[in-house]
């Protein structure tokens, strides 16, 4: 409930759009089964075909879900890398971004690659 106070339109507005995305997508392809299917739409293999429209939706709608849940969780608390990490139970930070927490280490810019 903390998370979300103050912020009720956001949440509503985004959960709405991630339906609304999902029912569009269940939509079209049922508008395009429906076209192409000369059998029964009724039948075992019918409702399978359109039931394949979830495999696409569902990982939309949990993705949208994610992202709303991380934008609140920035805003409210200030997460950041390090409490994130602090949150999932990692051990060992990092310095400056290296992957083995050498301080010296310095990201790879794709444009010095030519100059080299």
């Amino acid at each position: 409930y903390e998370l979300v106070s103050n912020s009720w339109c956001y949440v509503f507005c985004t959960l709405l759009i991630a339906v609304l995305v999902m029912f569009g997508i269940d939509l079209v392809w049922r508008i395009i089964l429906g076209a192409f299917m000369e059998g029964n739409p009724f039948s075992i293999s019918g409702q399978i075909l359109l039931s394949l429209s979830g495999i696409v939706s569902i990982p939309i709608y949990s993705i949208m879900i994610t992202i709303a849940y991380m934008h609140l969780r920035i805003e409210k608390e200030g997460m950041n890398a390090e409490s994130l990490a602090k949150d999932l139970g990692v051990q060992g930070e990092s310095t400056n971004g290296s992957p083995d927490g050498d301080a010296a280490w310095q990201p790879l810019i794709l444009d010095d690659l030519g100059k080299a």
